[in-house]
């Protein structure tokens, strides 16, 4: 400016936060490429090779933590990492085997999964408590109560460095402890 008058204006765009459509994915054995939506201050869709690049990370196809970089060129500038989740495979039908005062359930392994973990519902609270975490496909929950009712979930998971993501939960399983012999 001088003496209040503009010798050149120019107006720069800025990108807005570059966003990816989905963050987590269910574990399938294929290669995880989320789309990503990267628009400018007001609201133009920017063009990947044009105003930016992106890099994958490597593998993508196993349960984890990935990463995207978005590295912003021409009118553009400076890079953003993006990260999505692949989560393991819940378990298959959770099957039981009761005696009078124990529940033995089992499970087939789930791909991909590092673990497993048990949970049993708690009717005092309504809600389900951890009873144990595991390697392998089956366990079997002692000192129960002869002819009651017991429910179980088991959630898988992985651990991925710094974090461990987890399935959603199997379908319930119902088990009833047979009625203890009278002596």
């Amino acid at each position: 400016r001088r003496c209040n008058e503009i010798a050149d204006e120019k107006t720069v765009k800025a990108p807005s936060a570059p966003k990816l459509s989905k963050t987590e994915y269910t574990y399938n054995g294929k290669t995880v490429k989320p789309e990503l939506i990267v628009k400018d201050t007001d609201g133009v869709t920017l063009k990947e090779g044009e105003a930016y690049t992106v890099k994958y990370d490597s593998g993508r196809k196993l349960p984890g933590k990935y990463a995207v970089t978005v590295s912003f060129k021409g009118e553009y500038e400076g890079s953003v990492k993006l990260y999505f989740r692949i989560i393991p495979l819940k378990t298959a039908k959770v099957t039981a085997e009761c005696t009078d005062t124990t529940v033995k359930l089992s499970w087939k392994k789930a791909d991909g999964a590092t673990g497993y973990r048990v949970y049993q519902y708690n009717s005092d609270t309504g809600k389900y408590v951890k009873v144990k975490t595991l390697t392998g496909t089956s366990y079997t929950v002692k000192n129960l109560k002869g002819g009651t009712k017991y429910k179980f979930a088991v959630k898988t998971y992985v651990k991925d460095d710094d974090e461990t993501l987890w399935s959603s939960s199997s379908k319930t399983v119902t088990a009833y402890t047979k009625l203890t012999t009278p002596k």
